[in-house]
């Protein structure tokens, strides 16, 4: 016997020897096995397919036919990580075209007005991921400052960018022990 892994393949392993160990197929490829198999390894988790509640963000409101659709897009967005993987975005406007997209956010932001769409599609080729906690202690040390209450900014780019080596933060974010794992 072959050990079952651990997992969504041990999961799924399992479903299957489980079928298996029924004898109740003479054909495991049949309708009525692969019905129960998904009967048993998928529909009996229904309840962690929207672990984040995305489907919460979208209703009808039938009492308004003018606008029957609640949809909250951007909560939805927000709470959806295919991978999560703790990491967020730093713009780092690394050259004057960097500059110049930056400084329209930030009138925008002067304004109390909404980013125009084409400056944050332009600002993405300047976004840099960095783990939740180096992002954590940048805002916190002003290396990085915040538009819009999303949009977070390489406050001195000459200070923490270098052409060869990229985004700098020059502090020491992790204890040399909190790396050794056992």
């Amino acid at each position: 016997e072959h050990p079952i892994p651990c997992g969504f393949l041990g999961s799924a392993a399992k479903s299957a020897r489980e079928i298996i160990g029924l004898g109740r197929y003479s054909d495991l490829l049949g309708l009525d096995a692969i019905e129960h198999y998904f009967q048993l390894h998928y529909w009996q988790h229904a309840d962690r397919w929207d672990k984040n509640d995305i489907m919460g963000e979208f209703s009808f409101a039938m009492d308004d036919p003018k606008l029957p659709f609640r949809f909250q897009f951007a909560s939805a967005a927000e709470k959806f990580r295919f991978i999560d993987d703790g990491q967020r975005p730093i713009i780092v406007p690394r050259d004057d075209e960097g500059m110049v997209l930056v400084e329209r956010l930030r009138a925008t932001e002067d304004k109390g007005l909404t980013p125009p769409r084409e400056v944050v599609r332009k600002l993405q080729r300047y976004s840099v991921s960095v783990h939740q906690r180096a992002w954590t202690t940048a805002l916190g040390g002003k290396h990085i400052e915040l538009l819009h209450g999303r949009f977070a900014v390489l406050a001195d780019p000459k200070l923490h960018y270098d052409e060869e080596l990229g985004l700098v933060l020059d502090e020491q974010l992790y204890e040399a022990g909190e790396l050794v794992t056992e």
